[in-house]
């Protein structure tokens, strides 16, 4: 299986800082303006950017010549960055440097009040796009204890970010015992929201399954619908996307309510994956340039 590539490798960390200082000294606005360089740099003289890149544009913009694939790819490089520096703000200045809003706060409340009443936790399946830090920060008003699922040993930048501004969300490891489905089904058992990623799959076990992703067979997880399927849990699927400069929307995609008992044979959750999997692909289609997954997902 191919190693995963995160467009964040490719920064040092003298440029980090680099950048740190601007948001420190002019706000996400002075970082952008230095992005744009820095971007172009990497599009120009990074072979190793543009092969990360490749995957998902070449398969979202089959038609493009060479040239407007390179405008795609510094097109989605940019938005990449300019959501890093956002999170670098959040953790330098605070929620005031992210403006999340859910224009479905009402059927998401009416959804969280129906489920605590039948004592059962909520999934919300959230994806690299956008900037899914502002997803959960945008659910204050669901007033239910929050537990994120991420591997601390990849994401540890989130991971400390996370605990430094929420001491509300509980981090469960995904490389901890059962990839942490214990601690799921309990959480879910008492009535808490597991937030958890259900684009990207890890190297252990065989726990994907396929499906038609924009024209091609990718793999996906599908621990996520077993899960669901074992507690009772429904999944929403959230997606966080940037709409200004510190705006984010956080809207409601979908709800899979995944039958009960449903077993272990993976093909049983075929056609609940291909409800996500639809929803990716059609906000793909709006926002191509918001997909941040740099890594030949399609490679099956």
């Amino acid at each position: 299986m191919e190693k995963k590539t995160s467009l964040r490798k490719f920064g040092t960390d003298i440029g980090i800082k680099i950048f740190y200082g601007f948001i420190r000294m002019g706000g996400q606005r002075a970082a952008y303006g230095l992005l744009y360089f820095v971007v172009f740099y990497y599009l120009i003289f990074s072979a190793k950017a543009r092969e990360s890149a490749s995957h998902y544009i070449s398969r979202r913009f089959p038609d493009a010549s060479s040239p407007m694939r390179l405008v795609h790819t510094y097109k989605l490089i940019l938005n990449l960055g300019q959501v890093l520096i956002d999170s670098a703000a959040l953790s330098i200045k605070g929620t005031s440097a992210m403006n999340p809003t859910c224009p479905d706060k009402e059927p998401l409340t009416q959804l969280f009040n129906d489920t605590r009443k039948q004592q059962k936790g909520v999934i919300l399946m959230i994806s690299h796009v956008g900037c899914w830090q502002s997803a959960l920060s945008a659910l204050n008003f669901i007033h239910m204890p929050l537990n994120m699922l991420m591997q601390i040993s990849q994401d540890h930048n989130n991971y400390h970010l996370l605990k430094q501004k929420s001491s509300t969300i509980k981090v469960i490891d995904a490389d901890g015992f059962l990839g942490g489905s214990v601690e799921i089904i309990s959480a879910l058992g008492k009535g808490e929201g597991v937030a958890m990623m259900g684009d990207r799959i890890s190297n252990k076990g065989d726990n994907t399954l396929k499906a038609k992703f924009l024209g091609q067979e990718a793999r996906f997880p599908y621990g996520i619908f077993r899960i669901a399927s074992a507690t009772g849990a429904p999944i929403v699927v959230l997606f966080a996307r940037k709409c200004g400069r510190a705006d984010y929307k956080v809207e409601l995609a979908r709800v899979i309510r995944v039958p009960r008992g449903l077993g272990r044979k993976k093909e049983s959750y075929q056609e609940f994956l291909e409800i996500y999997v639809s929803a990716i692909e059609l906000y793909c289609k709006k926002f191509p340039y918001q997909f941040f997954n740099f890594y030949n997902m399609w490679e099956v």
